[in-house]
């Protein structure tokens, strides 16, 4: 019997996302909370098979719903839908294992799973009208993961958050009606037959930049990521912000049409936040924070690969199998290294079973850093050749940047290591947790074992190794001369980088024209230090959410909001 027999194609479609969106739907009724919790793992048991079995080229036409919805699979949605399912699999494990007494549970999971099953239907639409529903339902769920723990800190970071979301929504719905309009279809097929209107160009780079965490929209990212629980937080970095790269390959499709211009804009966007978001990391207080700003980090990267696959270069299929791979790469290492957080919480300081998860979490660390032997050695040496595709300044620069970026990266990962010391309490462990951390982990390394056979490159080990060992050693350093207080503390900089200088010039701002403080009491703040929330949230936020018209005004902004859409679906309908 053959596998298309065993799992026909265009069901298992519809089952990969409407199991997630069942489970979520179930949480509704209280009784059966217990038992769903442990079934979400399974839900996405549809998405590993539709990755393996379902040939390139399936689709499945939905005519009477929002203009004819189509969801498929391709060459460019198969990796992403495999390492997306694995993430999204082990981090549900691991929150429906863990023995915390949570009132919310419930709530957690209905989020999670709606957030779920909109990351697998982005990745299957074939439209955009399905592209940007399922990115909705995928960027507004997520807001109750980012919440969910309730803290000051969370709430905080989930206004900010939801600021950026929709800031995010506009212009990519703003861009899809631009493209429809140049295009004369809804359909993705019909884009690169179409030349893109200038206008659409910069507001898919500011709408999916968002959730790609690119510069300067990056700024709701790392308060998330620490504010948000172990396992939504790996999702989050893991999964849910390759929605950005696989929408700029969607809606930018790779090639001369768009020009030099947009590769160009990558290229330069990718370098700034490798190494901006390295340095932001280095200054930071938490361990979760290091590995957001990581992915920051990370995501630049795979961006620069992302610029090669634009303009009149040749092997443009090359390019984009090297930004699948990365994107697999980064989300199963980084993913491992956020649920190795939670993890360590529930462990006790001194014992085995600490020591060797700590040694363990070396695997994906080596990984992202790009030691010889590991995937983003091969990948890194891909990336390299990768380079030669664009103008000879261009190549020599970006060639000099890449082995700084693994300095960069190394250097954040020892500050990762060095902040992960015990709980003042350690909560608790479980097997099944232990296991859902190693699945990942098994991943990780056989995704190094088996990509030589894809990632076949020259690339000189030692060559590789002395970017690394100099940023151990200069890690070392420092901390040698800190501990002997030659060296003072690191200035530190709260979650939200960007975000918090503008607070503080918006505060600073308010406080002269209200005249509550001098001038010199501004300049020199005597070592007060500044509340979580108000470093993490812009006081016109807070202020316009405690003013009186603040939630009927934002209801009525909202309303209006949808009205638009709706009239700009009915034009193209």
């Amino acid at each position: 019997m053959t596998a298309e027999a065993l799992f026909p194609a265009l069901p298992l479609l519809v089952v990969t996302v409407l199991a997630p969106l069942g489970c979520a739907l179930g949480f509704a009724w209280p009784g059966g909370r217990g038992l769903l919790a442990g079934l979400v793992p399974a839900s996405l048991l549809p998405a590993f098979l539709a990755a393996v079995f379902v040939p390139d080229g399936t689709e499945v036409l939905l005519p009477s719903v929002l203009f004819g919805l189509r969801f498929g699979i391709d060459a460019w949605s198969r990796p992403f839908l495999a390492f997306t399912a694995l993430l999204w699999f082990a981090s549900g494990l691991f929150a429906a294992a863990d023995p915390a007494s949570d009132p919310r549970r419930g709530r957690f999971f209905f989020f999670f799973c709606l957030s779920c099953a909109g990351n697998l239907a982005l990745i299957l639409a074939r439209d955009m009208v399905g592209f940007c529903t399922a990115f909705a339902l995928m960027s507004f769920a997520a807001y109750g993961l980012v919440i969910h723990p309730r803290t000051e800190a969370a709430l905080a970071a989930g206004r900010v958050y939801l600021l950026f979301v929709v800031l995010g929504e506009l212009g990519l719905f703003s861009a899809m009606a631009l493209l429809a309009g140049a295009a004369g279809s809804l359909e993705f097929a019909a884009i690169p037959a179409a030349a893109a209107p200038r206008g659409a160009v910069y507001l898919l780079l500011l709408g999916l930049g968002v959730k790609a965490g690119a510069l300067p929209v990056h700024l709701w990212l790392p308060p998330a990521h620490a504010a948000a629980l172990t396992p939504a937080s790996a999702v989050l970095s893991g999964a849910m912000i390759k929605a950005g790269l696989l929408g700029w390959l969607r809606f930018l499709p790779p090639g001369p049409q768009p020009g030099g211009e947009v590769g160009g804009i990558f290229l330069f966007a990718g370098a700034a936040a490798t190494f901006y978001a390295a340095a932001a990391g280095w200054m930071q207080r938490q361990p979760k924070s290091v590995l957001a700003y990581s992915s920051v980090s990370q995501m630049g990267l795979i961006t620069i690969a992302l610029g090669t696959c634009y303009g009149e270069a040749a092997a443009q299929t090359d390019g984009i199998r090297l930004v699948g791979l990365l994107a697999a790469h980064h989300g199963m290492a980084k993913a491992a290294l956020f649920l190795g957080v939670g993890l360590l919480a529930g462990l006790p300081a001194g014992g085995l079973a600490r020591r060797l998860a700590l040694a363990a979490l070396l695997l994906p660390a080596l990984a992202l850093a790009g030691a010889p032997g590991t995937s983003g050695f091969f990948l890194k040496g891909l990336l390299e050749e990768r380079l030669a595709v664009l103008p000879a300044e261009q190549s020599r620069i970006f060639s000099f940047l890449l082995p700084l970026s693994s300095s960069a990266t190394t250097l954040l990962l020892c500050r990762f290591f060095r902040l992960l010391r015990p709980p003042p309490t350690a909560g608790k462990t479980t097997w099944p947790m232990a296991l859902s951390w190693m699945l990942l982990l098994a991943a990780v390394a056989g995704w190094m074992y088996g990509l030589p056979a894809v990632a076949t490159v020259g690339k000189n080990g030692l060559a590789a190794l002395w970017p690394i060992g100099a940023a151990v050693l200069l890690a070392a350093g420092a901390a040698a001369a800190r501990s002997r207080g030659r060296l003072g503390p690191l200035p530190e900089i709260p979650p939200g980088d960007l975000l918090v200088i503008g607070t503080w010039a918006v505060d600073g701002a308010a406080s002269l024209l209200r005249r509550r403080r001098s001038f010199s009491s501004l300049t020199e703040p005597r070592g007060r230090r500044i509340p979580v929330w108000k470093a993490q949230a812009p006081v016109w936020i807070q202020t316009w959410e405690a003013s009186r018209f603040g939630g009927p005004a934002a209801g009525l902004g909202f309303l209006l909001v949808l009205i638009a859409l709706t009239a700009v679906f009915l034009g193209f309908g």
